[in-house]
């Protein structure tokens, strides 16, 4: 965790009147297939990203075997030179770890993604109001934010993944680009780790050294990379995720590797239909008694004081007094 994570005690999840209701009636949150998230070319851009930081790191790796060898530096000469060879390495990297990511063994997985806004204990303004991006996605509707503290919920998803049996998981900060990223965030480790595969691949190309199989580790590195390299263009957000890969076919699961009377049940992969598509889900927390909630803020709307008001009475039916109902000040009512 880094100092800016430190300094966090929110994580904001902006959703609708029906998301709201029922994250309160079921006290589970989703985890939604990483092809059906808002911008279904997250993980796509997220790749490119990857690409080009791990095509500076990899451009060293075949210059030093360039410089030592003379039977790689004509086989790089003839083939485009340091740089077109570097990048080819770095795309066939990236390849056979995501291949091996995506199908293990005889099990594929799904990536699935939670996400909520990181909001700092000195931002006063968002810890009132909320973001006014995230309310216009909710237009007259208005929407709400469930806010959550940040500690526990790290907790709750420590415990999810000790209670339920995943390919991979994660958490941590999106990094937009990577201009800023430093030698102390866990994401400049993991993508030194991808570097050291991809240098072992290549001297096994070069000089027939053992062929390098990718380890938990190394997909490890992959799947924080491509679930939390995103477009700078979101910046504002302080995107926060949990992730998952969870296998896909459960009697496959059982019939490759049967589970014994101690190991962890398996995460069922559910659907439901959204504007017209079937969207695949995994139920995070379901071992968890009640989720961390410290509040809930009804977002601009015409009727936030009355929105304010009912949710006060359904909280208090519900045992769930305990909550918080603000309603933020942002003068927004969304479109006609």
């Amino acid at each position: 965790m880094d100092e800016r994570q430190l300094l966090v005690n929110n994580l904001w999840h902006y959703t609708t009147l029906e998301g709201l209701s029922g994250i309160l009636e079921s006290q589970r949150l989703w985890a939604t297939d990483y092809r059906h998230l808002n911008d279904s070319s997250e993980l796509e851009h997220a790749r490119s990203i990857l690409e080009a930081e791990l095509f500076q790191r990899v451009i060293p790796v075949v210059k030093k075997m360039y410089n030592e060898n003379v039977e790689v530096k004509k086989n790089v000469d003839r083939n485009g030179g340091v740089e077109h060879v570097a990048k080819e390495e770095t795309q066939d990297t990236i390849d056979i770890l995501w291949t091996a990511l995506m199908k293990m063994g005889p099990l594929f997985t799904v990536p699935c993604i939670s996400s909520f806004c990181l909001v700092e204990i000195n931002n006063q303004y968002i810890q009132r109001d909320g973001l006014l991006s995230q309310w216009r996605g909710y237009g007259v509707d208005g929407g709400y934010a469930v806010v959550f503290n940040f500690s526990e919920m790290l907790g709750c998803f420590k415990k999810e993944c000790e209670d339920f049996r995943y390919a991979i998981s994660g958490s941590g900060d999106v990094c937009y680009e990577c201009d800023n990223l430093n030698k102390q965030h866990d994401l400049f480790n993991h993508l030194n780790r991808i570097t050291t595969f991809a240098s072992k691949f290549y001297s096994f190309r070069v000089y027939g050294t053992d062929k390098p199989q990718p380890d938990e580790h190394d997909l490890e590195s992959l799947a924080h990379c491509l679930a939390r390299f995103k477009h700078r263009g979101f910046e504002e957000e302080r995107e926060y995720r949990f992730f998952i890969f969870a296998f896909d076919d459960e009697k496959a699961v059982k019939k490759s590797a049967p589970l014994e009377e101690n190991d962890k049940p398996l995460k069922k992969i559910q659907n439901r239909l959204c504007r017209g598509t079937s969207v695949p889900y995994v139920k995070l927390f379901e071992t968890v008694q009640r989720l961390p909630i410290e509040k809930i803020v009804a977002g601009p709307h015409k009727d936030k004081e009355k929105r304010v008001e009912s949710l006060n009475i359904y909280l208090k039916g519900k045992g769930l007094s305990g909550i918080k109902v603000d309603c933020s000040e942002i003068p927004y009512i969304g479109h006609i």
